[in-house]
């Protein structure tokens, strides 16, 4: 039994929004930490990316792991687990876009 038919039975769309929404958040927030240690309010974090003109590319580099995730999918033809994880990194995308 191979690796596609294994992943079959998971092929669903409601599947793939979960990660395509969590990891670029969780991505986010490392990169968010990662980059100023030294500010503890979170938001406060998220406006000095804004005035520094950072925000849209952290944005878009919390958004790259779930597309590499969807690349692996469409390899593996689980299209509709990819979907949802285009689904779900959308407003990721979309915000990264407008911030540049």
């Amino acid at each position: 039994m191979g690796i596609k038919e294994k992943v079959q039975p998971y092929d669903r769309f409601t599947y793939g929004i979960i990660p395509g929404l969590l990891v670029p958040v969780l991505l986010f927030v490392f990169l968010a930490k990662m980059h100023y240690p030294y500010v503890e309010d979170f938001t406060a974090t998220v406006w000095r990316m804004y005035d520094n003109g950072m925000l849209g590319n952290h944005l878009l580099m919390s958004v790259m792991p779930s597309m590499l995730f969807v690349f692996v999918l469409y390899k593996l033809e689980a299209f509709r687990f990819a979907s949802g994880v285009i689904l779900g990194a959308m407003p990721f995308l979309i915000s990264a876009i407008f911030m540049m």
